[in-house]
């Protein structure tokens, strides 16, 4: 089974502009092999209380990172893939934390691995319906 390894990322905000950049490698092995998987990378605005985990809460997507929505690559043989995203998105998406009190944006990068599975199909014999 593939495996993403460390995630990082940094945003740097820049006036009216935010530049996203996300680094990760993905990992397949040789059960790979002609397996297919759907990548998706998204931008993720962190709501949960301090201490609970990221299952805790009601965090928002705020963007989805090239590739955009997803990117379908088939394992041809055991390797490691290096991925380097790069987005820039208006600042204002990074507000995600409004109020009465100051409270920083907290932001976390969510890479997702879903294997495609190979559709099983059989068809019946052809009915001949007479009228």
């Amino acid at each position: 089974m593939a495996k993403i390894g460390d995630v990082d990322l940094d945003i740097d905000v820049r006036k009216d502009r935010a530049i996203i950049d996300v680094k990760y490698a993905i990992t397949f092995e040789e059960g790979d092999k002609g397996q297919r998987y759907n990548e998706l990378c998204r931008l993720i605005g962190d709501d949960t209380d301090v201490g609970d985990p990221p299952e805790a809460g009601d965090d928002d997507p705020l963007a989805f990172l090239a590739p955009l929505y997803f990117r379908e690559i088939r394992v041809d043989k055991p390797r490691t893939v290096r991925r380097n995203l790069h987005a820039e998105i208006p600042s204002v998406l990074l507000d995600e934390d409004f109020g009465p009190i100051p409270n920083p944006d907290e932001f976390r990068a969510l890479v997702t691995l879903v294997p495609v599975a190979k559709p099983v199909r059989r068809e019946s014999d052809l009915v001949v319906v007479r009228r």
